[in-house]
């Protein structure tokens, strides 16, 4: 089940929602090997950093709001979508993106589900997140090594209840370059998966 960390508050164990808990459950099936084949360490990532033919498949995270013009795009503003088809997992973001999510409601919370890969490389260099919504005020959360996680961020008191397109800027704390760590040919500087967007009351 996804840990869960508030403003201000320890890590803690928190009720998922169902649709947060099939992707806990489904992390858990693939960590133990019953789709052959498959790591979760590829989630969300090309083979490579090169442009692809986005040909049917093209997933972005849930909540994440692209334009139809940028479909097919494999690097929108430091987001980089998915080419594998039913991959419930994606997916990478730089360790600086502009993410636009979709508020559907007045929302008081920020909910982003989030996935420290495998890699020996987040074993050793535990993860961090900033995030500033709409150009507020940063808000951090710290520390994480592999596993999947669900941070909660305050939204600012002018956006509660607003509804339509929000711009995140995320960075990260640690830049994972996976040609640099031996693992393959990509060059790109990534920061964390990024699986899902929820506003909550």
């Amino acid at each position: 089940m996804a840990a869960k960390l508030g403003g201000g508050m320890g890590l803690r164990e928190t009720n998922c929602r169902a649709s947060a808990c099939v992707l806990s459950v489904l992390l858990m099936t693939l960590a133990g090997g019953c789709l052959p084949g498959k790591r979760l360490s590829d989630i969300g990532a090309s083979p490579t950093g090169r442009a692809q033919s986005p040909g049917p498949t093209w997933i972005v995270p849930t909540g994440v709001s692209i334009p139809a013009s940028l479909r097919g795009t494999t690097n929108i503003d430091g987001l980089y979508p998915s080419f594998v088809a039913n991959d419930k997992m994606c997916c990478w973001v730089g360790t600086r993106a502009r993410v636009v999510t979709l508020k559907p409601a007045s929302a008081s919370h920020l909910d982003l589900t989030v996935y420290v890969p495998d890699y020996p490389f987040f074993g050793k260099h535990k993860q961090g997140l900033t995030i500033s919504i709409d150009g507020d005020r940063a808000q951090r959360r710290c520390c994480y090594g592999p596993g999947v996680y669900t941070l909660s961020f305050d939204v600012p008191p002018r956006l509660r209840r607003r509804r339509g397109d929000v711009p995140l800027r995320l960075s990260t704390s640690e830049e994972f370059v996976p040609v640099r760590e031996g693992i393959n040919a990509d060059p790109r500087h990534l920061g964390i998966v990024l699986t899902r967007v929820d506003y909550m009351p």
